[in-house]
């Protein structure tokens, strides 16, 4: 087994959705039409910048079908769709408005595909978004830190890497505001292109 298939998941969706922004984003500035920079902008929230939300109630039903099986609270379709249904309502107002969204249990593909996995895309996209917020902040000074990041290599823990090449701290409570504050300026100017 190489270094990278133990290394964890979550910094290599990192990476990705971090692109993933940064192309939305660079059609997003470099476009004229307007209804093209709108359709840029729904890409850049609806593609990653948002997949925390859509994936956290996912990984909570998933980690308490496995707790309720062990339990014995979980027997059956009725009990996954009550489990869901309770969860995703944290989540959303959908569920209670529309009863058939508690059997979403179902769709959660990787749930079944690659049990766990799903966290990855929560931390993924949360760091991803503090990238893109440091990129805009100080492209010269995150994208040295980001090429010598990927040049280093897997020698140490992702926590140890990110601090040593780009001083980002996974215990920092300020992560999870900036990464809302970025989303929530990208909901504000898609908000103030629909009023154009």
């Amino acid at each position: 087994m190489s270094q990278v298939d133990n290394y964890p998941k979550y910094l290599f969706e990192t990476f990705a959705i971090f692109s993933e922004l940064l192309f939305s984003d660079y059609l997003y500035s470099h476009e004229t039409d307007p209804l093209r920079k709108q359709f840029y902008l729904e890409q850049f929230l609806e593609g990653k910048a948002t997949t925390m939300f859509d994936v956290a109630p996912e990984v909570v039903v998933e980690h308490a079908v496995y707790e309720g099986v062990k339990q014995g609270t979980i027997k059956g379709a009725d009990d996954l769709d009550a489990l869901t249904k309770r969860v995703f309502s944290r989540y959303s107002i959908w569920p209670e408005k529309h009863d058939e969204l508690k059997m979403t249990w179902m769709n959660i593909g990787l749930m079944y595909e690659d049990p766990f996995y799903d966290i990855n895309y929560v931390y993924g996209a949360l760091l991803a978004l503090k990238f893109y917020e440091m990129y805009t902040r100080d492209p010269a000074h995150f994208v040295a830190g980001y090429i010598a990041l990927m040049r280093n290599g897997f020698d140490a823990p992702p926590e140890v890497l990110l601090k040593r090449f780009l001083d980002i701290d996974l215990h920092d409570p300020r992560l999870v505001p900036d990464a809302l504050k970025i989303v929530k300026e990208k909901i504000d100017l898609l908000e103030e292109s629909y009023r154009k």
